[in-house]
């Protein structure tokens, strides 16, 4: 007589090659499952199963343009392989604030799309430039969403003198493979001295810090 339950490892082998949507909808069957679906082992299983199969739908690489537009940044998507228009995409609104534009995406990695923003009013007239500058990690299958903190200014940081030109900045987005966690660089050259910062699990470490001759 066959059993009426599945052997908890068929289920997540079966889970593991589904669509992404169908595991959303799936998270409501059972706490088991919501919790089997949330966990990052099964997270990572999943991405690896995607990313083997390449005749997926679900797991077709995209490409995003940015146009213009008078309310809110929009994006289109296109299909990697032939450019065919595919729909538009609208951040979510609670990812920034309502006066941060321009918005950047700085890359995506294992299906997180990292992407900034900045306030120009903020960053021209607050008493803080470096607070203008917002950071958020997004999930367009999930539709979840998550800012990052502030980066604060180093201890021995001196202010910029009137005349000076405005900081450079840059930022990078990746994942360790040994923690399997995600990571945002943001470097930023300032009058003095010079710093260069890393976000690891919402806590801004400086790495290097150079004091100019």
């Amino acid at each position: 007589m066959l059993s009426r339950h599945l052997p908890e490892d068929v289920v997540t082998e079966i889970l593991s090659t589904l669509p992404v949507k169908s595991l959303m909808r799936f998270k409501s069957v059972s706490k088991a499952w919501y919790a089997l679906i949330r966990n990052p082992h099964f997270i990572t299983k999943h991405h690896t199963s995607a990313i083997s199969d390449h005749n997926r739908n679900h797991c077709r690489r995209v490409i995003l343009e940015r146009y213009r537009a008078i309310d809110t940044p929009r994006f289109s998507m296109h299909s990697n392989d032939t450019l065919e228009f595919s729909g538009d995409i609208h951040l979510i609104p609670q990812l920034f604030s309502e006066d941060v534009t321009p918005v950047l995406f700085i890359g995506s990695c294992n299906g997180i799309v990292c992407a900034v923003g900045i306030s120009a009013e903020r960053f021209h007239f607050g008493p803080d430039p470096d607070r203008a500058w917002e950071i958020g990690l997004w999930n367009p299958a999930t539709r979840e969403s998550k800012r990052l903190p502030f980066v604060p200014r180093p201890p021995d940081f001196v202010p910029f003198p009137p005349d000076f030109r405005v900081p450079s900045y840059d930022f990078g987005f990746g994942i360790d493979l040994n923690t399997n966690d995600f990571k945002v660089v943001k470097i930023t050259c300032f009058y003095s001295p010079r710093h260069y910062q890393v976000e690891i699990r919402n806590v801004w470490y400086c790495l290097i810090q150079e004091q100019e001759n």
